[in-house]
């Protein structure tokens, strides 16, 4: 029987086994070397983007998570690529345009193919580790379902439903990215097309033969895998920051007071609010955006635990935001509670749960870790008494999607009828290139004081006045890989918006438009001034509450392609 991958790699990365390596090269080197074919379109590019991906498996071999060589040799392959094609974009734009066309027409077996295998491999970067290498063995190396569970760790039939929902995922995934699949049907004969494509029999695989672009990709590769861990360290550390009290700032959250001389220049972000909602809070809007931390979204679920089994509540979250649960318990049964158990598993791997303990004052577990990726999960809290044995319970089934583009307005209107104003915007680099400056334009009368990141940095920017409108331009402080959200932030004041219809009455409206080509979720949550009574709002059924004598107007849409949302409040001043 042929040793299993995790026995090959550790052969070679204790045993220094030159056989082993060998090995998984004859296993992978197709999958390999098609990966890059779909990404390069170039075939002496493609040769060099194979030789790099096993040159950084030489290097890295450690770092492989047991039982996920094909899902991690095609992440590897995808920044290989990357680091290709602007290697080669750097040395001759139109040489390098010119072989994409003449690949494009000569290697497309026909049209909805060819679209597919375009896309295929940023979509599957959107997997799950376990999830790419279930579809890259299965699909691209046409690999029967036996393998994929020896490979894995589960049974057989688990690997079935692993394969079975990563593809309904990874379909999803392309259709949100305009590439259209009809059915799983039609999306797994692409991928098995995929599989028949082997590796030209003349490439040799070999560190000490390497040629220097494929050295040269095999360090920017490399970078892009350590920059990618130091990212995600980062935002643990930012995570912990916020546990011990930094944490979020809440929708109804008044902004500051304008500086008495409005400036271009970013200034520092104010001070961030603690992490827990105080119990002495009123009741927040019904929506999975409630926080902000920085400029990353704090999603809740809440639980109420009891002795009595209840059904699962159904939960949608956000992949790249920080979430959370937070529970209640009866007086009664928290009096006999010695602390609490969190688990949050897979739904299709109920064994590979992860579990956190919470000491018996707690009411809340940041689950950041846990819920970053999207997919579907079972959460479970437990109070444990004294004996570790649960008194008390409960459970959520949660949805974790993909983060769409996101937008959030908080207006605070003001007694002389100006208004401050927070923006936050969210959205994923979907472009084959790192995202690092950006542009916008406002009308004259939107003055924008300050811009900040996700981690509440400055951010620097220039604005230069085009007739009645400020074109804005801004540099991040840290670029943004493809496939990864790109946050900010922006503060200032808005005047000549709200109309004196005469005495105390007054009128706000406005219609937005974000021009994306995506659906956009758009939430905005308005303040009256302090005493003014709410007469009329349009949309009618946007929901309201009076939170510290001041009228609240919170409203959450889906606006389509090219659509925009209308928003008209007419209100009384206090006389």
């Amino acid at each position: 029987m042929a040793p299993p991958d995790s026995q090959l790699l550790d052969d070679f990365v204790h045993r220094k086994s030159d056989e082993a390596f060998r090995e998984i090269v004859r296993r992978y080197v197709d999958l390999v070397h098609a990966a890059a074919m779909r990404q390069v379109r170039d075939p002496h590019v493609a040769d060099d983007v194979t030789q790099a991906t096993f040159i950084v498996l030489a290097r890295r071999a450690a770092a492989v998570p047991a039982g996920h060589l094909a899902g991690w040799l095609l992440k590897t392959a995808r920044f290989c690529a990357k680091d290709a094609l602007k290697k080669q974009t750097r040395r001759s734009h139109y040489e390098h345009e010119a072989a994409i066309m003449k690949s494009t027409v000569s290697q497309a077996p026909d049209a909805s193919e060819a679209e597919i295998a375009a896309s295929l491999d940023d979509a599957m970067a959107r997997l799950r580790s376990k999830e790419s290498t279930a579809v890259a063995m299965h699909y691209l190396q046409n690999r029967p379902l036996a393998d994929v569970a020896a490979a894995l760790g589960v049974s057989a039939e688990a690997a079935r439903k692993i394969v079975s929902r990563s593809l309904v995922k990874l379909r999803g995934i392309l259709q949100r990215r305009g590439v259209v699949v009809s059915s799983t049907a039609v999306l797994s004969a692409a991928l098995l097309h995929q599989s028949a494509q082997t590796a030209p029999a003349a490439l040799a695989i070999s560190a000490a033969g390497a040629s220097v672009q494929s050295l040269s990709i095999a360090k920017g590769a490399i970078h892009m895998l350590l920059w990618t861990k130091i990212k995600a360290a980062a935002v643990v550390t930012a995570a912990v920051a916020l546990s011990g009290g930094t944490g979020a700032v809440v929708l109804n959250y008044t902004l500051a007071a304008p500086p008495a001389q409005q400036s271009p220049t970013p200034q520092p972000a104010p001070p961030i609010a603690e992490a827990s909602v105080p119990a002495s809070q009123p009741a927040e809007f019904n929506s999975p955006f409630l926080h902000l931390v920085g400029c990353r979204i704090q999603q809740t679920v809440e639980l109420k635990l009891t002795a009595a089994a209840t059904q699962p509540s159904a939960v949608t979250l956000y992949e790249q935001q920080y979430s959370q649960v937070q529970w209640t318990i009866e007086p009664d049964l928290a009096a006999k509670a010695a602390g609490y158990t969190v688990s949050v598993a897979p739904s299709d791997d109920p064994e590979g749960a992860q579990i956190t303990r919470a000491d018996k004052d707690s009411r809340g577990q940041l689950l950041l870790d846990q819920l970053k990726d999207p997919g579907e999960y079972d959460v479970k809290v437990s109070a444990v008494g004294p004996d570790s044995k649960p008194i008390a319970e409960a459970a959520a089934q949660v949805s974790v999607e993909p983060l769409p583009s996101t937008l959030i307005m908080i207006n605070d209107i003001r007694d002389d009828d100006t208004i401050r104003f927070l923006f936050v915007g969210q959205f994923l680099n979907e472009s084959n290139r790192e995202f690092r400056d950006n542009q916008f334009q406002k009308s004259n009368f939107v003055h924008l004081e300050k811009m900040s990141d996700d981690q509440g940095r400055p951010l620097r920017f220039t604005v230069s006045r085009q007739g009645r409108m400020f074109q804005y331009r801004y540099t991040l402080n840290d670029p943004v890989d493809p496939g990864q959200p790109v946050l900010y932030s922006y503060a200032g004041t808005m005047t000549d918006l709200v109309r004196n219809l005469g005495g105390a009455m007054r009128m706000y409206s406005m219609s937005r438009s974000p021009g994306n080509n995506a659906p956009t979720r758009r939430i905005e949550l308005y303040l009256l001034p302090a005493g003014a009574k709410l007469v009329a709002v349009t949309p009618a059924n946007l929901p309201t509450k009076i939170v510290d004598g001041r009228v609240q107007i919170y409203m959450e849409v889906i606006i389509p392609p090219g659509g925009s949302n209308a928003v008209s409040i007419r209100y009384r001043m206090p006389q």
